[in-house]
Order: C-alpha cells, then structure tokens, then sequence
C-alpha cells in the first residue's frame, strides 16, 4: 500500500452517527478536505500503527527479558562472598531495577493500548474508544517523562 498508488477501488460502509461526526471532527482538524480522504487516512494510521505497535511490543518484552537476566546475574555475583565490590554491584542492580521498572510500564501501556485497537476492531461504540486511546496516549505521556 503506497499513497500513490491508484484510487481505484470503492468501499461502501455503513457507520455509526457518532463515527461520522469522529472522522469530520479529525479531518477538519488535520485539514482534510474530504470526509473519503479523512477516512482513507485514519486506515492508513490504522494499520501502521497495528504493525508498528506489534513489533515494538516484542521489542520492549526482549528488553524487559535481557534487563531481567542481567539483574539477576547482578544478584547473583554480589551474594558471593568473594567478590570486593559487593556494594557497588547492588548499586547498579538498583539502577537497572529502576530502569526496568520504566520499561514494564512502558510494556504495560502497549499491552492495553493493544487491547484497546483489539477492542476497536469489534463492533463498539466509538466515543468510548475514542475517549480509551486519549486516556491511554496521555499515560504514555506520562511513562516517557
């Protein structure tokens, strides 16, 4: 899918009211002349953001596994007696517990915001989805502060 490619193709769909008055309201703020472009748009974000979201997912959960794996290595070196910088080895345990601890939120984040596109792609009231993903993309403000 480019967006030069040919518009050939019609789909007609049927939708909600409030749907409708989603896809004006978004168009007129993005300056979108159309209500057809509007919507050819918010698919294209759609399934953009489906893919995006999915791999970046998996990336975070095999950070979140390698930083779990090097703390726990961390762990285990300071508890051996023979080690002269037992302190300092729990020192950046601690860091890296509190660098994980981003990541998880992170991870937890994409995991509901994942539910929320998986919600939307049943049947649903769009007001109510609309009102999770902007209660959602703020969180995600939030966690990369």
């Amino acid at each position: 899918m480019t967006a030069k490619e040919n518009k050939t193709e019609r789909l007609h769909l049927l939708i909600s009211p409030g749907e409708v008055t989603a896809i004006d309201d978004w168009g007129f703020k993005n300056r979108i002349r159309t209500k057809g472009e509007a919507v050819r748009r918010l698919c294209q974000i759609g399934l953009a953001f489906d893919a995006e979201q999915r791999s970046g997912k998996q990336m975070v959960r095999e950070a979140l596994d390698a930083t779990a794996s090097g703390i726990r290595a961390l762990i285990e070196e300071a508890s051996r007696s023979e080690c002269p910088s037992t302190e300092n080895l729990r020192l950046i345990a601690a860091t890296l517990m509190g660098a994980m601890t981003g990541q998880l939120a992170l991870y937890q984040d994409m995991v509901a915001t994942d539910a929320t596109a998986s919600a939307m792609e049943k049947d649903g009231d769009v007001e109510q989805r609309i009102r999770e993903a902007a209660e959602l993309t703020a969180r995600l403000k939030g966690a990369s502060k």
